[in-house]
């Protein structure tokens, strides 16, 4: 059994472990198009965990999927974090 499980499908526990955050990055580094007004709407659920309005810039979790299937862990790296 997983510690913190985000869901179950049938006999699979799915789970994350967090590597790494990308805080730092502003939105317009990222997303060339990004448009700052049509995010405007959403910055009450947005702000300030995910997103910082003022500098732009936002907070990217690099994280692994866990899956525990019949007793054996499987570790899905995305291979986007640090090491």
């Amino acid at each position: 059994m997983l510690k913190q499980s985000v869901g179950k499908i049938g006999g699979v526990e799915i789970g994350r472990v967090l590597d790494s955050s990308l805080i730092g990055e502003t939105m317009q580094a990222w997303f060339p198009d990004f448009d700052r007004e049509a995010v405007k709407p959403h910055e009450h659920w947005l702000c300030p965990r995910h997103y910082d309005a003022e500098s732009g810039h936002f907070n990217m979790p690099c994280i692994a999927g866990l899956l525990c299937v019949n007793g054996h862990n499987v570790l899905i790296d995305t291979c986007m974090g640090k090491s």
